[in-house]
């Protein structure tokens, strides 16, 4: 198995500019993709696992199926969050594999993700019409439930546990802060040390956000 790096999020994270970043140091030797093209049903395939139980083998072919057309390098960087479900025993259990877990306060999590669903149409259609699309949100909640903010609230706290619990048996497992792993030398600690790279990211680019909703 080639080295992977799975950055975990509820997203609103900072995960597209984590991409850019990197994409930007990072050789030829390396993949670093954020978006996957079927990661949209993978969203939707990880919240009703989540909800229901899953099949190890099942999930493990959604998954590949889904970084296959991707992953073809030395080196596989995935900061994709609709994903963030999804990831196989197989991949936990190796040692060539890393997970980076991203956490934001719930607060501006809400903030950002209320905003995030209102700005684009694929948003709108994905957050007020598609079932499962977010865990203990429902079609059309958005329009009538005046304590929204509070269960996105809820939903960050939520997802951010079970991350945790799941994912921290992975021996090179990391849990940082969405403010911390844009300052100082951070990001670019944990990429270094798990591949064995000498990037440096400057205090401007760490500064300078995505073209993404904050």
């Amino acid at each position: 198995m080639n080295k992977k790096m799975f950055f975990v999020s509820n997203g609103r994270c900072g995960t597209t500019r984590i991409q850019e970043i990197l994409n930007s140091h990072l050789d030829d030797s390396f993949t670093v993709v954020h978006q996957m093209k079927y990661s949209r049903i993978g969203n939707i395939i990880g919240n009703i696992f989540y909800i229901f139980g899953s099949n190890k083998k099942i999930k493990e072919k959604i998954f590949d199926s889904i970084i296959n057309k991707y992953d073809t390098k030395i080196n596989f960087i995935s900061t994709d969050s609709l994903s963030a479900m999804l990831i196989p025993q197989k991949y936990i259990n190796s040692n060539k594999v890393a997970i980076v877990h991203i956490v934001r306060a719930s607060n501006d999590f809400a903030d950002s993700f209320i905003r995030f669903s209102k700005s684009r149409l694929k948003s709108i259609i994905a957050h007020n019409i598609i079932p499962f699309w977010q865990i203990g949100i429902y079609p059309f909640e958005r329009m009538w439930n005046k304590n929204i903010k509070q269960k996105y609230i809820k939903l960050n706290d939520v997802k951010n546990k079970w991350f945790e619990k799941n994912y921290s048996k992975n021996q090179n497992y990391v849990k940082i802060n969405m403010q911390q792993i844009f300052t100082n030398d951070n990001l670019e600690n944990i990429v270094n040390k798990f591949f064995s790279t000498d990037i440096k990211i400057s205090e401007e680019e760490l500064k300078t956000k995505s073209n993404e909703t904050n």
